[in-house]
């Protein structure tokens, strides 16, 4: 994955102060890249 596709999810995660790290989101990018965006997806929506 890109850092830029981690470094956008920490920035998200930042903004409405999920847990996590950029190391946590790069791996999980790694990993499977759709399921962490709709992992990201339902956070973001559950805290607004």
């Amino acid at each position: 994955p890109s850092p830029r596709s981690a470094r956008g999810t920490d920035l998200a995660r930042r903004e409405t102060s999920c847990p996590g790290s950029i190391c946590d989101d790069w791996l999980v990018m790694a990993c499977c890249g759709p399921c962490g965006l709709c992992q990201l997806s339902r956070e973001l929506s559950h805290r607004k």
